[in-house]
């Protein structure tokens, strides 16, 4: 059953969850990765790494709760290094090597055509159950009309006090609050592949998201 067909709802690859975990304990340690699991509910997900679909729920519960639990800025750090990391993982294990070897000899336009092509075949498992639109007038912009795991900016809780807390030190980041774009995994995502692929100078940019009110989640892609 693929996901749109799912009647219990959009599901998403275990990456989303897999890549967290793993960006969190770089981060902050297992202790990090602990506490957020926690606060999220996922701790089955620890016990028992997920190897299939799980639910775009859960994916949103997790990544919500990595903002919660570190703030904004440095929950959206997290968020990014886990979609660079399922990027890579993309590349390595779900891109043909031919695939890769033509894209990068293809002009960059068409590479990035194809690229999104490719995106669109297989949306859902980038937890997209409705597919993405690509404008090019004025540079790449993919819009996501529907994203269940898109997380708003939080306000980050209280430092502990202690010298020995579990959580990485958030000094000097700055807190966005909530208003800001906050799908900082699909961001990550798409520049690790975009930049593999098409052009390595390109970067990824969200310049609106639902999360935040928008109509829409909306990324520009274009060199930095």
């Amino acid at each position: 059953m693929t996901a749109p067909d799912n009647p219990a709802g959009p599901r998403i690859g275990p990456n989303a969850i897999l890549q967290v975990f793993a960006a969190l304990a770089a981060s902050g340690g297992p202790a990090c990765v602990a506490r957020v699991a926690r606060a999220a509910g996922a701790e089955p997900y620890l016990a028992h790494p997920p190897a299939a679909m799980v639910p775009a729920a859960d994916v949103l519960a997790l990544h919500r709760a990595v903002r919660a639990c570190l703030g904004a800025g440095p929950g959206g750090v997290v968020l990014r290094a886990a979609g660079a990391a399922t990027g890579r993982y993309l590349l390595a294990r779900r891109i043909p090597r031919p695939v890769r070897l033509a894209l990068r000899a293809a002009p960059a336009p068409l590479a990035a055509r194809l690229l999104v092509a490719a995106i669109r075949r297989h949306a859902w498992t980038f937890g997209m159950p409705d597919g993405l639109d690509a404008t090019w007038r004025g540079g790449l912009r993919l819009t996501l009309a529907t994203n269940p795991i898109a997380v708003p900016g939080t306000a980050r809780p209280e430092r502990p006090s202690s010298a020995g807390s579990e959580m990485p030190d958030s000094a000097g980041i700055e807190d966005p609050g909530a208003c800001n774009p906050g799908c900082a995994f699909h961001a990550g995502t798409f520049e690790v592949l975009f930049q593999a692929l098409v052009d390595r100078r390109l970067v990824v940019r969200e310049e609106s998201c639902r999360a935040a009110g928008q109509p829409a989640c909306v990324f520009t892609i274009g060199r930095g």
